[in-house]
């Protein structure tokens, strides 16, 4: 292998490495917005459990006379 095409070789290598970077560059940009996405489902979460231990206990007020 003469010296230009090792030298291409290794171009080609780095071309590679640094789209992998990119790549996960990209994944870590998206990883905030699944972030931002999950803190809204986990409040809404909350806010359902909220809303179905105070229709349990209004309910267990009604079966018990208070």
């Amino acid at each position: 292998m003469n010296a230009q095409q090792e030298l291409m070789r290794t171009l080609n290598e780095i071309l590679i490495r640094l789209g992998k970077i990119e790549g996960e560059l990209i994944g870590i940009r998206k990883l905030s917005e699944r972030v931002s996405n999950l803190e809204v489902w986990q409040n809404w979460l909350k806010g359902a459990w909220a809303a179905v231990t105070a229709g349990y206990v209004y309910l267990c007020g009604i079966s018990f006379g208070k």
